[in-house]
């Protein structure tokens, strides 16, 4: 993972750590140190094949690193909810 990649328009940033599901249940927990705050941009919240759909949640693009540290927080959905909505805006308005 890219931890230290950063974007200028980052819709959320996160520090929670990476959280991982065995298949029998049992839960993997990586702590990064603070300064390793993963982001996600606005354009992952849209698909490169699609002009006119927009994602939210866990749905974003990114690796399963990626995926386990920003999807283990409730607040992952609140901002790329908000981020696909005013995606979905902006492209009404283009």
């Amino acid at each position: 993972m890219s931890w230290r990649k950063k974007f200028p328009d980052a819709v959320r940033r996160c520090a929670w750590p990476v959280e991982q599901w065995s298949a029998d249940g049992k839960s993997r927990l990586r702590f990064c140190h603070r300064a390793r705050i993963t982001e996600i941009p606005p354009a992952r919240c849209a698909p490169r094949r699609s002009t006119n759909l927009f994602m939210a949640g866990k749905t974003v693009s990114a690796d399963v690193d990626a995926i386990a540290a920003h999807s283990g927080s409730w607040a992952a959905g609140l901002a790329t909810g908000a981020a696909a909505g005013n995606l979905a805006a902006n492209y009404l308005d283009s």
